[in-house]
């Protein structure tokens, strides 16, 4: 969809560019989330990746400056990601379902990352950086 946009925006003279794209700054904190991802939502029993954190969160953030520019940025800590055959809705606690649950599977457990890139458009420039931290250096900081 954005693309379609930048190739409509290309025919606009460039003072209408800026008059006709959305400068957008979108901000979200999810602290203790548990957020469940179907993958059939008409499903009941269809398998679900679940994202919980006991003692960290989510940070997410998207932003458009005229059509030139977009950026996200996605920050996570202490983030453990499950593979679960079907949705245990009964269970509290992300270690709990790990203990009890045979469907459960961890992908990863206390991920601490960060993942940011921005494109510009017009210079066709891409910038994409990835960092995380282990467990022993999320104690010191």
């Amino acid at each position: 969809m954005r693309i379609d946009y930048l190739e409509r925006s290309k025919k606009l003279e460039p003072s209408r560019n800026r008059l006709n794209c959305l400068n957008l700054d979108v901000r979200l904190w999810l602290d203790q989330p548990s957020i469940a991802i179907p993958s059939d939502s008409n499903d009941p029993n269809a398998p679900v990746l679940l994202l919980k954190s006991q003692n960290g969160g989510i940070f997410y953030r998207y932003r458009t400056i005229d059509y030139n520019f977009s950026s996200q940025i996605i920050v996570t800590k202490n983030l453990d990601i499950l593979f679960l055959r079907k949705m245990a809705l009964n269970h509290t606690t992300t270690r709990k379902l790990n203990s009890t649950e045979r469907d459960a599977h961890f992908v990863a457990a206390a991920l601490s990352i960060s993942f940011n890139y921005e494109i510009f458009v017009e210079s066709k420039h891409f910038n994409l950086s990835i960092s995380s931290l282990s467990p022993d250096q999320m104690k010191k900081s």
